[in-house]
């Protein structure tokens, strides 16, 4: 029986469309990547730049793998000397959130809507009320944490990977950024190269000061975090500092995400007050949350574009919808370089300039 075109033409479609949007997906990944490698060629080209402005007589390549061979002798020492410490932490860390997180599943079970979060968090961590043929004990599901553990090796192997592409990626594209630049320029008519060139220097210096603004006020508030939970007297206080530092990447939602491990760590301090240390560590946080928008970003951000806060959250949530969590890491400099191409391109123009 033959088949009606109507019908081939139809199937011919779905199945076009169903390819683009696996291979449009597939390359927004990949351009995320690329994305992040740009990211870090602009972090070891400025400390290059730096490095030259301390010692002149250095050339631009020589400058770069200076730096490099200096940032890698520094985290190879601060590896070997707090390895040891770091680990142990990591593991009571590890050991002590676990406590913390299972006594928040049963205070959880005190209310009727306190239960309901708790058996979703327990089917997401493999937890079941019930007993099957592939449990062992009461609601240890055996093949749902098997599967979950193949799932989290996938990951970090995917991650490894990933990451060391986009070191590699980085180191070239850091020695000899301009060969790029001409590549894509040339895909441009020849009346636009120039300003195509002057764009790609405005969004470099954009990506530079931003940069080195973000890591600063990075720096900054996880210093205040370590002293504060050394104040409140907080257990684990340097590896949570860790925490928050690499959580306050994010703008907007990494500040709020960060207090949830110093929080449950003191929540689990029965010599500390438990719930008492909690709140004091949750008002903490949130003083240094404040301190960090109204007076250190604004310090620091100063070489950088500025940002309507509006605009970073919708772009927060359009990257972490096309990338998740690394769209939602990469919203910010994304909108900042987006924000300059806007004005370099369009604002100018339609201006006359």
């Amino acid at each position: 029986m033959a088949v009606p075109k109507n019908v081939l033409i139809v199937a011919t479609i779905a199945c076009a469309v169903a390819a683009a949007y696996f291979l449009a997906w597939k390359l927004l990944f990949v351009l995320g990547l690329a994305f992040t490698a740009v990211l870090v060629a602009t972090l070891l080209r400025t400390g290059g730049w730096a490095l030259r402005r301390l010692i002149p007589s250095l050339g631009e390549d020589a400058a770069l793998a200076t730096f490099m061979g200096v940032l890698l002798v520094v985290v190879g020492a601060f590896a070997l000397l707090a390895w040891g410490p770091v680990q142990g932490e990591v593991t009571q860390f590890a050991e002590r959130f676990e406590q913390s997180a299972d006594a928040a599943l049963e205070s959880l079970n005190d209310t009727p809507f306190g239960r309901y979060i708790a058996n979703d968090l327990r089917s997401l961590l493999g937890v079941s009320p019930d007993i099957g043929p592939t449990q062992v004990g009461p609601g240890i599901d055996l093949a749902a944490i098997a599967g979950r553990l193949l799932g989290v090796v996938y990951g970090l192997v995917g991650g490894v990977a990933a990451a060391a592409i986009v070191v590699v990626a980085g180191i070239y594209l850091a020695f000899d950024p301009k060969l790029y630049v001409r590549g894509i320029v040339c895909l441009f008519p020849a009346d636009q190269h120039d300003g195509l060139r002057r764009l790609a220097d405005e969004l470099g210096l954009t990506l530079r000061w931003w940069l080195v603004g973000k890591l600063t006020s990075m720096a900054v508030v996880a210093i205040l975090s370590y002293l504060a939970l050394l104040l409140l007297g907080v257990e684990l206080a340097a590896i949570l500092a860790v925490i928050t530092f690499l959580f306050v990447f994010i703008p907007n939602f990494g500040p709020i995400l960060s207090v949830i491990p110093p929080a449950l760590i003191a929540m689990t301090q029965q010599d500390g007050g438990g719930m008492t240390l909690a709140a004091w560590v949750l008002g903490a946080y949130l003083v240094i949350q404040v301190l960090e928008s109204y007076l250190i970003t604004p310090l620091v951000q100063k070489r950088a574009v500025d940002m309507p806060p509006a605009l970073l959250i919708f772009a927060q949530m359009l990257m972490g919808t096309l990338l998740g969590t690394l769209g939602v890491a990469l919203a910010a400099p994304l909108a900042a370089v987006g924000l300059v191409g806007v004005r370099e391109l369009l604002c100018k123009r339609s201006a006359g300039e």
